[in-house]
């Protein structure tokens, strides 16, 4: 799990919805992220009701916030970000989720 300095509270983040300063999309996600004065990076998953029920959900997110977890230091600091989950991410394996995180690696480093 993410330490409290590295969540994201999610309900607080207006910006989800518009304003963010970078996005990236993915068949599995969605990633936008936005410029803070905060030296820490931190992160927030939405996963919809539309993916499946609690228990995929939760596998869902599990899987997507230790893929995230393995790549924490490519993550350029001063940025909050928010991965939104797509419906197909509940059919993926782990070992998938973490191949389409590494996709998006290369684009979130351009950032610094």
């Amino acid at each position: 799990m993410f330490s409290d300095e590295q969540r994201l509270n999610l309900a607080k983040a207006k910006w989800r919805y518009s304003g963010a300063d970078f996005s990236v999309s993915d068949p599995l996600f969605k990633l936008i992220a936005k410029r803070t004065n905060d030296p820490m990076r931190r992160f927030g998953f939405l996963i919809s009701g539309k993916v499946g029920k609690a228990a995929v959900r939760n596998r869902s997110k599990r899987y997507l916030t230790e893929c995230v977890r393995d790549h924490l230091e490519e993550f350029p600091e001063k940025f909050d970000y928010i991965f939104i989950a797509h419906p197909e991410i509940a059919k993926k394996t782990h070992e998938e989720i973490c191949s389409s995180v590494d996709k998006i690696l290369p684009k979130v480093s351009l950032l610094r």
